[in-house]
């Protein structure tokens, strides 16, 4: 998650989101760790499905900066969720009927 918000973006001539210098190696690492190796094209272009066609659009630096935060929030999220069942089923002990222990976060 650090590596992909630590990725910029900034617009070329025509408004498209091009990856910055600094952030080659953070999104080369978050390809890597996520197992995506089309992530920095479905961060910098929105593909619009019509029937049997697919058109590819290239979005903005801002946009590519929307897209990116909100796959960092939806893997946030995911993580939070797993890591507090995962605790959870961990106190629950052997027989898994004592509900005395959880534990329970706000973020």
């Amino acid at each position: 998650l650090l590596h992909l918000t630590d990725v910029d973006f900034d617009d070329d001539d025509e408004r498209h989101a091009l990856l910055t210098k600094p952030s080659e190696p953070m999104i080369a690492t978050a390809i890597e760790l996520l197992g995506c190796p089309d992530a920095l094209e479905k961060l910098t272009h929105q593909f619009i499905v019509t029937g049997a066609t697919v058109i590819k659009r290239p979005l903005s630096a801002k946009e590519a900066s929307q897209n990116r935060d909100a796959v960092a929030r939806f893997l946030y999220d995911r993580l939070f969720k797993w890591l507090i069942g995962y605790i959870n089923s961990a106190l629950d002990g052997p027989d898994k009927t004592d509900r005395s222990t959880c534990i329970g976060l706000l973020d």
